[in-house]
């Protein structure tokens, strides 16, 4: 009787706001007990909504047909410049050996030597411009066959294991680690693209 008699003396809005505190803290714990229930789907979130996490970035840098890539593009780049160089190297020794001829050579013979040259030069920059171009596009091409393989592989997963949602990582900011399926799909593109076909000679 003591203990109801000494509650009583409390004002009004006091109890009140006493039993409130009290509900709201039981119902967040009845929550958090069944969000953490070790028997729910590994990869079912509370709404009912079946999720899978993606790093496409990751799979991207982590496909052998991309490192592939990269190094093949990369040495033929190398090639192209080293090979261009030489050329360039060729030609600004033709240009001073005329310029030292100069005053020996008929002003005719020194302007059509001149001539000869400058379009000899232009025509290396000009296919060396080409040559990186066909490159570029060869390097696009080959990343979107990967990415291609990459997206048919993600949607054969969402079938198979009936995702309702595959979100990008970059675009979340806490997730369950189950729900990352990044791995699994690095290790099926690895298995059906492990490399892709090599640049036509005519750029190496």
């Amino acid at each position: 009787m003591a203990s109801m008699t000494s509650f009583a003396m409390f004002p009004g809005y006091l109890q009140r706001d006493g039993l409130l505190r009290c509900l709201m803290t039981a119902l967040y714990a009845v929550v958090l007990a069944v969000a953490l229930q070790p028997d729910a789907r590994a990869q079912e979130t509370g709404s009912g909504l079946k999720i899978a996490i993606i790093d496409t970035q990751k799979v991207l840098s982590s496909s052998t047909a991309m490192t592939q890539i990269n190094r093949s593009i990369e040495d033929k780049r190398d090639a192209l410049q080293n090979r261009f160089r030489e050329k360039e190297q060729q030609l600004i020794r033709a240009s001073r050996n005329l310029v030292q001829e100069k005053s020996v050579l008929d002003p005719s013979v020194f302007a059509q030597r001149k001539g000869d040259i400058d379009r000899e030069a232009a025509s290396v920059r000009k296919q060396a411009k080409e040559l990186k171009a066909e490159l570029n596009i060869i390097y696009a091409n080959s990343v979107d066959l990967v990415r291609k393989e990459m997206n048919r592989i993600i949607l054969e997963r969402i079938k198979a294991q009936m995702f309702d949602l595959v979100v990008e990582k970059r675009a979340t900011v806490f997730f369950r680690s189950d729900l990352e399926i990044t791995d699994q799909i690095i290790e099926e593109l690895n298995r059906v693209l492990p490399r892709v076909l090599e640049a036509p000679e005519q750029v190496q």
